[in-house]
């Protein structure tokens, strides 16, 4: 077995072990990490090479920065270890070669299941780490991607919608800012008149006498307290004056309030909003899925993520939609509102072969576009689900079969002329309207009737 030694570990091999030079081109069955070169950089250099990146990795001393034991395989712990190497490259042998069709960044996410699936781990965790833009980073998927810190985070998005990952524990929800999504926020007490940041706080006076309210400032003269309004001097608190409130006093416009207003700047893009605008961050370990172990096992990323986009267009639950679609029925026998249901739909077994000749991502950049344009097309108020793969229906209240056709129409030219250069299936629209067909038909048996 070659080993790789990086730094200088105190430990003794067998004759059965190689040890190979640290210089760029060679490499190893296993790569040996010793004190002086402990650090998360060395590892994740060796996690972003590709051709290193599933290697089994060892320490050789006890750490208790749980970022290196994250991204490394564990401990040395001598012949051990080197039946767990054993077993680790016996389990990745058996694999097949990732799909040529890829792009570099799927490629490595493979690699990132693969390890996964190799060392038989199933949860992958967040670190906290200032250089990211939401404080927190995954030093594992990092690595494998080759990114700096916290980049890795737009990939976790694609990921879960491919199915391969799912949330298991939230750690913590990060405030981040809603124009550029970074964390490094200021929070800070302005004026609710003029938004200056020049406020105090100060005591809110009352006289009993004269009734004038005001701010102990405007009470205190040449050491005295004296009412600005009737100019009689207070001497007794509870008998002249009380303090009902304490107030916040703007030094420039001179507004008083009880309360400032708050508002949160953010320190990267030099913009401020409202804490109602605040968007968060949530760090979880995720879990790999079955079906992420099955992306490691046959070295392709789920067709079905191409499915996944179109949760972007308010889909909600078959059940859910049925009732909807019943409730428009009775609205209709009540009060005569007309309604229409467009039906989407194509060849998935069609695009399942494209997926495998093309490549995932060319499939996913031609639906963005489908979506793009239902997206335009479809109103606030217009609920759609998923009846199936390949088969997606939307209710169009209010929406006469006339007006729901010229719909049908826009979209269909629309798609028609996406520009690719993939033999994609055609996408068919279909319409049905009450009044009309849906007045008498349930919904599945409309469905029956487009497959028969």
């Amino acid at each position: 077995m070659k080993i790789m030694v990086f730094g200088r570990p105190s430990v003794s091999f067998g004759p059965e072990v190689e040890i190979v030079p640290s210089k760029e081109g060679t490499l190893a069955d296993l790569y040996l990490i010793g004190p002086e070169e402990m650090n998360l950089p060395r590892l994740l250099t060796l996690r972003s090479d590709p051709e290193k990146a599933l290697s089994p990795v060892y320490l050789t001393e006890f750490t208790e920065d749980r970022r290196l034991l994250e991204v490394a395989d564990g401990l040395w712990r001598g012949e051990e270890t080197l039946a767990e190497v054993a077993k680790i490259k016996k389990r990745l042998s058996s694999l097949p070669a990732p799909s040529v069709r890829l792009s570099d960044t799927e490629r490595r996410l493979i690699l990132f299941l693969r390890f996964l699936w190799s060392r038989r781990r199933e949860e992958f965790h967040p670190f906290p780490e200032v250089n990211s833009r939401v404080g927190y980073h995954y030093p594992l998927l990092q690595g494998f991607l080759g990114f700096q810190p916290g980049e890795e985070i737009d990939h976790l998005e694609q990921m879960f919608a491919l199915g391969v990952i799912r949330p298991f524990r939230l750690i913590n929800r990060v405030p981040i800012c809603p124009h550029d999504g970074h964390y490094q926020l200021v929070f800070r007490e302005i004026c609710p008149q003029c938004g200056s940041l020049n406020l105090e706080e100060t005591e809110l006076y009352y006289h009993f006498d004269c009734g004038y309210v005001g701010p102990r400032e405007d009470f205190v003269r040449e050491e005295i307290l004296r009412c600005p309004k009737c100019h009689q001097a207070l001497r007794h608190l509870g008998v002249d004056y009380e303090i009902p409130n304490r107030v916040f006093r703007c030094l420039d416009c001179h507004y008083l309030a009880e309360e400032p207003k708050v508002e949160v700047f953010c320190l990267h893009c030099e913009r401020s909003f409202s804490l109602e605008s605040l968007h968060f961050f949530e760090a979880q370990i995720y879990q790999i899925t079955a079906l992420g172990f099955q992306s490691a096992e046959e070295g392709q990323l789920p067709v079905r993520a191409v499915e996944e986009i179109f949760d972007r267009l308010n889909l909600v639950r078959w059940n859910i939609f049925q009732f909807v679609v019943d409730w428009e029925k009775k609205k209709y026998e009540r009060y005569q509102h007309p309604f229409s249901l467009l039906i989407v739909s194509w060849d998935w077994k069609r695009i399942e072969e494209l997926a495998e000749t093309y490549g995932i991502s060319a499939i996913r950049s031609y639906f963005e576009e489908v979506i793009g344009y239902l997206r335009e097309s479809l109103r606030s108020v217009d609920i759609g689900t998923r009846y199936e793969l390949g088969r997606y229906l939307f209710l169009l209240p209010e929406t006469p079969g006339d007006k729901a056709e010229i719909v049908r129409q826009r979209l269909s030219e629309k798609i028609k002329h996406i520009k690719t250069d993939l033999p994609v299936p055609k996408v068919d629209f279909h319409l049905e309207s009450c009044p009309g067909r849906l007045e008498s038909m349930d919904l599945e048996a409309i469905l029956r009737d487009l497959q028969a």
